[in-house]
């Protein structure tokens, strides 16, 4: 372990290589107790506060065990901005400083990648069906394909319209013809999935190391000794959109639109037909009274004529394959070698084709699961997009079993670290969401002086939030926040409808005031707040995490109300057994971890001095509310909003 000192010490290679590196105790103990984990073939939760430094005290272990010991490490983070950072800045920094050579390469989910067999299907014709500035951007994504050697959209200088780009990216995983493409060795994905096999970290999302996981093969990540879950809290999540589905308009009108294309309208168009019909009946049922929360009937709507035209649009598409061809009557090594006996252009439609059997399969497949709510512990629910198109969407309620077969018990060593991972000062609710019952724990002490940089302020005279009149009153606290900070005041809301009801508060309130939806991009809209000191800024639940502001621009964090699930959440309903139970094991265990992530948004650094403010009176009248106070890392208090222009100076 000698290694650590020499890299993270006083006189180490990142004080000698890094600018501004300072050493931190916090960082050190992280470094230490990975580097035992991957030794001893153990697993660890580690909770690392905000200024901990954690992306470098795993990088480094796990880079001096790739390269000494042959131990390729996997890190998969929740976000992508995470993953960037790390590829664009922490680990070229380690390759300049540390003293020993590695290589690293980033994969992401195939919606990233520019697809050049669906680019080569739109030659000549890329614009049709385009407005002048998506013609413009499809135009110029052509071009730069003459020049990325990665095909990534992250390249790109601007951000291709979701027309544009759907149509040249592969948006659903049947699109793609895999090694059976004409293009296969050629393809942007297979050329980062090549590269990563020869690196010694390989930087993926969380969604990709699921996949990776469930599969139990090599083909979409290389294999791993080593596994860093970052932002760790939010991987049951992610795990329960894995193992569910999605089954949306969206998502039948492209299976229409492929089953035109290779059997003709009169095969595809009452495919569309009967999907447009059937998401109107579920629109209708949601907003009936007997939809409350989740589908809890059986057949809550006529799905037959869709189920049924979609066997015919099957049937349509399999009469364009030999059968021979179609792997249910053939032995899949037998077709394998037909497959290569065929020109590249056959082997591409016979792909195409059996694609689209594949996705219509699927499609009848989750319509039928979904209609008869089979399997337990799933719940069915329905959710809205921006235009009200509705998607019929699977959870399960419970993956730590999943997580346990997939990643923990097949890992010699995971690493599932977050800033906000403990609840009440253990990990038991970590360990059960995880499947991590055997992982050792670990809880890094804060590099920050808590009882000097910050005050929470909790006013004592606020309406409970169920009372018509707690958005008013949340507004003129905000108002009253503002005019005391000065400005300088990141506001986190639970709804937008409270968030709309303050903002008429403070629109007017004599300093610049930005709010989600209204005034541009989150990337944008947090940019703008850190230049513009003074400047107040409204948010969402994007908000409440990954917002890096160090200094005055962020001196006051306000939360309208604790951030618990809605009671209508579709896995909360769905928990079953005592209501209570689920409050206390699932609930409320989230909520504290999600009150620490906007928490964690105000000191971000040694110099910084900041209050928040928590306008929800029941962290003072409920018993609950302990665990929320209990979370904080032991800082001042006051109930007095007359407190904060006194303490910020």
């Amino acid at each position: 372990m000698e290694y650590i000192d020499e890299v993270f010490g006083r006189s180490g290679h990142l004080s000698r290589g890094k600018d501004g590196y300072q050493p931190r105790n916090g960082q050190l103990i992280l470094a230490r107790a990975i580097d035992a984990a991957i030794v001893g073939g153990a697993h660890l939760l580690a909770e690392a506060p905000t200024g901990t430094g954690k992306s470098f005290a795993y990088l480094v272990p796990a880079i001096f065990h790739a390269v000494k010991n042959d131990k390729r490490v996997v890190v998969a983070t929740a976000n992508i901005t995470l993953q960037e950072q790390l590829i664009q800045k922490d680990l070229p920094t380690l390759a300049k400083v540390l003293p020993w050579k590695f290589s690293f390469e980033q994969v992401k989910g195939k919606r990233n990648y520019l697809c050049l067999d669906k680019l080569s299907q739109h030659e000549g014709q890329l614009e049709l069906g385009l407005d002048a500035d998506e013609g413009q951007q499809a135009n110029a994504i052509r071009a730069w394909c003459d020049r990325t050697a990665t095909g990534d959209k992250s390249e790109l200088p601007f951000e291709p319209a979701p027309r544009v780009w759907n149509r040249l990216a592969i948006m659903d995983e049947d699109e793609c013809k895999g090694s059976e493409c004409s293009l296969y060795r050629e393809c942007f994905i297979t050329r980062a999935r090549a590269r990563a096999k020869e690196s010694h970290v390989v930087v993926t999302n969380q969604h990709l190391l699921m996949a990776h996981a469930h599969l139990g093969n090599d083909v979409i990540l290389p294999p791993f000794q080593v596994a860093v879950l970052d932002e760790a809290h939010r991987a049951a999540d992610t795990a329960r959109e894995f193992y569910g589905f999605r089954l949306g308009e969206v998502s039948l009108d492209r299976a229409a639109r492929v089953v035109s294309g290779l059997a003709g309208p009169a095969a595809g168009q009452p495919l569309l037909d009967k999907a447009r019909v059937f998401f109107a009946q579920l629109r209708r049922y949601r907003d009936s009274d007997a939809y409350r929360a989740r589908l809890k009937e059986r057949d809550p709507v006529d799905w037959g004529p869709l189920d049924q035209s979609a066997g015919v649009a099957e049937q349509s598409v399999r009469e364009k394959i030999d059968p021979k061809l179609w792997p249910d009557t053939l032995e899949p090594r037998e077709a394998y070698r037909l497959m290569n006996e065929m020109d590249r252009e056959e082997r591409g439609h016979t792909a195409s084709v059996r694609n689209a059997i594949t996705r219509v399969r699927s499609i009848r497949h989750r319509l039928g699961a979904a209609m008869r709510l089979e399997g337990e512990g799933r719940v069915y629910f329905l959710e809205s997009d921006e235009k009200d198109r509705v998607s019929v969407v699977c959870k399960p309620i419970e993956v730590a079993e999943q997580l346990k077969q997939g990643l923990f018990d097949r890992t010699p060593c995971v690493i599932a670290t977050s800033a906000t991972l403990a609840v009440d000062g253990g990990f038991a609710f970590a360990r059960q969401q995880l499947g991590a019952g055997k992982a050792r724990t670990l809880t890094v002490p804060s590099p920050f002086n808590w009882s000097r940089q910050a005050l929470l302020v909790t006013p004592t005279d606020m309406p409970e939030p169920n009372s018509g009149e707690y958005k008013d009153a949340v507004g003129r606290a905000l108002a009253e926040v503002v005019r005391q900070a000065r400005g300088r005041t990141l506001a986190l809301f639970t709804s937008a409808e409270g968030m709309h009801v303050a903002y008429r508060h403070v629109k007017d309130c004599g300093y610049r005031v930005l709010m989600q939806g209204k005034d541009g991009t989150r990337a944008s809209l947090i940019e703008e707040f850190r230049r513009d000191v003074g400047s107040v800024l409204l948010g969402l639940e994007s908000f409440w995490a990954g917002i890096d502001v160090p200094g005055e621009s962020l001196s006051c964090v306000v939360i309208d109300r604790l951030p618990f699930l809605p009671p209508d959440d579709p896995v909360v309903d769905g928990w079953g057994g005592n209501p209570g139970d689920a409050f206390r094991e699932y609930t409320l265990p989230r909520a504290v971890i999600a009150f620490k992530q906007g928490f964690g948004r105000l000191i971000r650094a040694p110099t910084d001095r900041g209050c928040v403010v928590l306008l929800d009176p029941r962290v003072n009248t409920k018993r609950y509310g302990r665990s929320f106070l209990r979370a904080l890392p032991g800082i001042p208090r006051t109930t007095k909003l007359d407190d904060i222009r006194a303490f910020l100076g």
